[in-house]
């Protein structure tokens, strides 16, 4: 294991928030607890290019916390300065309360109570005035210099062929253990993704309590996908078989390399935002019984994004075209072949390792800087391309959240 280096402090320029948080982007989270109210909440955000549109279709009738949790934490994310919630107060989860827990991190928070709206040219109107509002705020937040200490980042692989574990994983792995060297968190989930790698989880775990909540853990996340697909199941994707793997153990091994060398600090229950420094595992901010499993690509950067994150890394060798709504993916591209095919998609060539041009070292340098970068306010690909996905495995599904459609010629 490399040891811990000293380090001289580095800077972004972010959005500091009023509850000790800084943001790298200044976005209007426009947030709605229905699906009916799906459309008004889109509307409202083509309204403005700072807003953005998403929440949890079917929470009107839920009373189970962890959906609220979830929600909530997409709302304290440190990108959204100012949160417009449209629900109802006479749902079993009222909509005054979400924004009660939302409120505690001390954004700007405005109600659209759909309880009380003459219809939905009635519910676009009032919320363009509360947007137009909100956006003047956000308009006085400036840019300033931040300590990397306030970086969460979550690390997440996708696509993974046999050049992921050579290239892209480990280089994102030296990028994490510096993060964490600096004060800043990292975030992976992926539980299905450490069997074969328990006994290296275990030795990095903080305390044995913590080890072997995260092995039962992995171990339950086991047994739901093999209910849900079959023991026969490798546990992998026909395109991971095409890359080369051939053995879930084999994509463990190199899925865990993203995480670094640094000690295991905690697990995060839905919501949670971690404020000290090391590697956190997120327990799919979903029902209890319902964990991710490495399948649904767009679904743990959202879970990221309710713990806090700022960004996720995101490491390929087969390509992927997908971003986030509230916090941006780095696509790190481990195949060199891939890159040139999917250049308009990837943010960073791994790949040259393979091709003998870059040391890992000197990569995970480069991907340093291009983290700083974003964080400062350089758009990512997926941004460019305005990929507005995200979601989250609901009752063993996999179930949209946030998805903005593009206005009809805006590309």
């Amino acid at each position: 294991m490399p040891s811990k280096r000293s380090i001289s402090k580095s800077t972004f320029r972010g959005f500091s928030r009023s509850d000790g948080s800084v943001g790298i982007r200044n976005k209007i989270g426009i947030i709605y607890t229905s699906s009916l109210l799906k459309f008004i909440s889109d509307q409202l955000a083509f309204s403005k290019p700072n807003a953005i549109s998403f929440g949890w279709g079917n929470l009107r009738k839920t009373r189970d916390r962890n959906e609220i949790e979830t929600l909530v934490g997409l709302g304290r994310n440190p990108n959204i300065g100012a949160v417009i919630l449209i629900g109802s107060n006479n749902a079993d989860i009222s909509i005054s309360k979400i924004a009660d827990e939302i409120s505690r991190s001390g954004k700007s928070i405005k109600i659209l109570d759909a309880s009380t709206l003459r219809g939905t040219k009635d519910g676009i109107r009032q919320g363009k005035i509360l947007t137009k509002k909100l956006s003047r705020e956000l308009a006085n937040y400036k840019r300033s210099e931040a300590d990397t200490s306030n970086l969460t980042v979550g690390v997440k692989c996708g696509g993974s062929d046999a050049t992921s574990a050579l290239t892209a994983n480990p280089t994102v792995g030296l990028v994490s253990d510096r993060i964490i060297d600096l004060g800043g968190r990292i975030l992976s989930s992926e539980l299905t993704e450490m069997t074969g790698c328990e006994n290296m989880v275990r030795r990095r775990a903080l305390n044995h309590k913590l080890a072997d909540n995260v092995i039962s853990t992995i171990e339950a996340a086991v047994e739901e996908f093999e209910a849900r697909f079959g023991e026969e199941h490798s546990m992998m994707s026909p395109g991971n078989i095409t890359g080369g793997l051939t053995t879930i153990e084999e994509k463990s091994f190199g899925a865990v390399m993203k995480t670094g060398h640094r000690p295991l600090v905690g697990m995060l229950s839905p919501g949670a935002h971690p404020t000290n420094p090391g590697w956190y595992i997120v327990d799919g901010l979903v029902a209890k019984n319902i964990r991710h499993f490495g399948l649904e690509s767009d679904d743990e950067p959202t879970d990221f994004a309710a713990a806090g994150a700022q960004m996720t890394l995101f490491t390929t060798g087969r390509g992927s075209a997908d971003g986030n709504i509230v916090s941006p993916l780095i696509k790190v591209c481990a195949n060199p072949q891939t890159y040139k095919n999917m250049i308009d998609d990837m943010d960073f060539n791994a790949g040259l390792i393979l091709e003998g041009k870059e040391s890992i070292e000197a990569a995970s340098g480069r991907l340093f800087d291009l983290v700083l970068l974003v964080a400062s306010g350089q758009l990512t690909n997926s941004e460019r391309l305005r990929h507005n996905e995200g979601g989250l495995v609901y009752s063993g599904t996999s179930t949209r959240v946030m998805e903005l459609a593009t206005p009809p010629g805006s590309l």
